[in-house]
């Protein structure tokens, strides 16, 4: 089920956004209650994490997902991605250069928080 919402692990706040399978209008809720809850955050504070896959990645997502890095980013400290393939990583790197951000990629979300938990 999508949502968004923080979570809390070995004391450290990220925002954790759940938007697999989720179609156009799904994603851009999730955003909208995203900004409504970074926009509270004081800068550089926060950790995201994202969970997506090829179902939630499809036309308009990168233009939306362009918007939504480039106004999250003086808030973020760090932010990790789960659940892209290769070739969407690929086309994320657009979304990076245009958002002056650096995601890391990992394939499950254990993997994602212990690289969280390493900063």
């Amino acid at each position: 089920m999508s949502s968004v919402r923080f979570i809390e692990d070995k004391g450290k706040r990220i925002l954790f956004m759940d938007a697999v399978n989720c179609d156009m209008g799904d994603l851009m809720v999730l955003i909208v209650q995203a900004k409504a809850l970074i926009s509270k955050e004081s800068f550089d504070s926060l950790y995201t994490l994202t969970v997506l896959n090829k179902g939630s990645y499809h036309g308009g997502f990168r233009k939306v997902a362009k918007e939504y890095t480039a106004f999250n980013k003086p808030y973020v400290k760090a932010g990790a991605i789960v659940g892209l393939d290769a070739a969407a990583v690929k086309e994320f790197e657009e979304v990076m250069k245009y958002s002056q951000r650096e995601f890391k990629f990992f394939p499950d979300v254990p993997t994602a928080l212990q690289w969280i938990m390493s900063l």
